[in-house]
């Protein structure tokens, strides 16, 4: 139907096992919305707010992924994402984020807070 051979796909699934094999094996994510996954969000959280670039880091794996839609901004692996870190958080900016689920998958909004938001909300 497809107009593959037998051989073909054999050797495709063979290089396709061969590359999951090689990936890192990890633990399962926490059940949605249970309390370990709680828990890890208030670290994710805190650590993300208070702009501490080492315990960040420390609690993604090796091949962590970040992406920003809808502009075109992918970092992939550990390194890449340190980088990136640590560079928005040169700037002393304070950020605030909001867990929501996307895909369901776990996801953050993130905001970025003005020093004048409030008085400008103020005065309008």
């Amino acid at each position: 139907m497809l107009g593959s051979t037998v051989e073909s796909v054999t050797s495709a699934l063979k290089r396709a096992r061969a590359t999951l094999a090689d990936r890192p094996r990890h633990e399962p994510p926490p059940a949605p919305e249970s309390a370990t996954e709680q828990a890890l969000v208030e670290k994710f959280v805190a650590a993300y707010s208070a702009g501490n670039v080492e315990s960040l880091v420390a609690l993604l794996t090796e091949d962590v992924r970040i992406s920003m839609p809808p502009l075109p901004l992918e970092y992939e692996g550990i390194e890449a994402v340190t980088r990136f870190f640590t560079v928005i958080y040169k700037n002393p900016r304070t950020y605030h984020l909001v867990p929501t689920r996307a895909n369901g998958q776990l996801a953050f909004g993130v905001y970025l807070h003005s020093p004048t938001a409030a008085r400008d909300a103020a005065s309008a």
